[in-house]
């Protein structure tokens, strides 16, 4: 896709963003009847998001999970409670929809062999939009599964959901012994994709593993069901992870045209526009995925980043302050505290970085780092000698569609292109049409109005904000 194409693309998403105001919501009761099943806890869980990614969907629809049902303080219009009963030969899913004002309910059964069963939260998710006046097309039915796998298949979808190394480990092998199973279960194939796009940011494997064995389940899902939206998704999350966000945003934004309840799809595509450059075009969507899913921390990471990169102070300060929970949220605050300058408190935040975070991930940051405070302690005199923006193999030159922005570096990752743009027109002026992109998305870093500084036929003389990049600036030859 070429920037111009991006960018329009870009506009219409930001323009296609819901907004609009929620005139019913649902509480989800959570589902009953899973006794007799296994790992019962998170089987739980797991139907839960796979029913509230489709209820989520319903347009003008507000969905919440609360065991006090119409009971629930926020006055819900409807609440949901689903149940199941396995008998020897069937498996029994039972909804019930009560009107609160009323206490009138509404009931529905679907009975499938017990050995041969269908994800049917498509079709109860239809079945409630129709209640409550708001019709959706009928699903067509999915493919049969076996009863132990599609068991094991909701308790791997509540482990991915937890986000923990060991659950991404476990979630993954469930899932490969699912597909060899049942390789007709496009669902599965697409959760595991991500699954092995996952292993790799939890240093489970390495990146080329995981790229293979992502692309290869994406291709079996959408050689079943070319509207998938989570193979569309698992396709953008494995651009992501090559660091092509231009690449990333396309896929991601036809997932969230067709499973807009998705809080996942709509924080990936958040972060793909973020990642890009645009942290103004990527907040809407990250607003939408906390929206649908305020458990959802990746959401509010990500929030907090996007006010930091667009330059609201006090929104990024408050942020920097408290980050919240999650293992990803220490290494971001490390990572906005080192483009800010502040490299001490950047450090002291990777010291306390937990293990579930990608080890590689920290230990090129600290390499980065090495340097741009004089500092020559231990934990930084193994790279200090070869800062990684100069040692850096990749060519600018050989770099596909003009410079690539990297925020998951100190630098950018657009040191190879500043050296040589110093010194080659074309190129400067390809660097230059990237740094005006940035600025137009809304990107406020100091960093940037250093780099074009850096570029000037004169470069002036470094004001005090930009300071701290001083031995960067000289590394570029500025």
């Amino acid at each position: 896709m070429n920037r111009h194409l991006c960018g329009v693309l870009i506009l219409s998403l930001v323009a296609c963003a819901p907004t609009a105001p929620e005139s019913l919501s649902v509480v989800l009761l959570p589902p009953a009847g899973l006794a007799g099943e296994a790992q019962t806890e998170l089987a739980s869980e797991g139907l839960s998001a796979l029913l509230l990614a489709r209820l989520r969907a319903l347009p003008d629809v507000k969905v919440r999970v609360d065991p006090r049902g119409c009971d629930w303080p926020g006055g819900a219009t409807h609440a949901l409670r689903i149940s199941r009963d396995l008998t020897e030969l069937s498996a029994i899913t039972g909804a019930d929809l009560q009107h609160c004002g009323s206490g009138r309910t509404e009931q529905e059964q679907w009975v499938q062999p017990r050995h041969e069963q269908r994800d049917w939260s498509a079709l109860a998710a239809w079945w409630v939009g129709a209640r409550l006046g708001v019709p959706r097309p009928r699903p067509p039915p999915g493919p049969t599964v076996a009863e132990t796998d599609m068991q094991a298949f909701l308790v791997a979808l509540a482990r991915i959901k937890r986000r923990t190394a060991d659950d991404v480990a476990e979630a993954r092998t469930t899932l490969q012994a699912i597909v060899r199973n049942s390789p007709e279960f496009a669902l599965a194939q697409a959760h595991l994709a991500t699954a092995e796009l996952l292993a790799f940011e939890y240093g489970l494997q390495s990146l080329p593993e995981a790229l293979e064995q992502a692309d290869s389940a994406i291709e079996q899902a959408l050689q079943m069901d070319p509207d998938l939206g989570m193979a569309h998704a698992a396709r953008g999350l494995y651009w992501m992870n090559q660091d092509r966000y231009d690449l990333a945003v396309a896929p991601l934004a036809r997932a969230a045209a067709l499973d807009p309840g998705e809080p996942v799809i709509a924080l990936w595509l958040g972060n793909a526009l973020l990642y890009h450059g645009n942290p103004n075009e990527a907040r809407p969507w990250l607003e939408q995925a906390s929206t649908l899913d305020p458990g959802l921390v990746s959401a509010q990471i990500s929030l907090g980043e996007a006010d930091c990169l667009a330059g609201r102070e006090a929104a990024c300060n408050r942020f920097l302050d408290d980050p919240g929970r999650g293992p990803m949220a220490t290494f971001v605050a490390a990572l906005l505290r080192a483009q800010r300058g502040e490299i001490a408190q950047a450090h002291d935040l990777l010291d306390r970085v937990p293990v579930d975070v990608n080890h590689g991930w920290v230990q090129e940051l600290r390499g980065d780092l090495c340097g741009l405070d004089g500092n020559s302690s231990e934990r930084c005199l193994e790279r200090q000698k070869a800062p990684r923006w100069i040692v850096r193999s990749d060519s600018a030159m050989d770099m596909p569609g003009g410079p690539q922005l990297d925020l998951w570096r100190v630098d950018l990752g657009l040191s190879n292109w500043v050296v040589q743009a110093r010194k080659n027109e074309p190129m400067r002026l390809r660097l230059r049409e990237e740094l005006a992109r940035l600025q137009r998305g809304g990107l406020q870093l100091p960093l940037v109005s250093a780099i074009e500084a850096c570029l000037a036929p004169i470069p002036p003389r470094a004001s005090s904000d930009v300071a701290h990049l001083r031995p960067m600036l000289a590394a570029w030859g500025c």
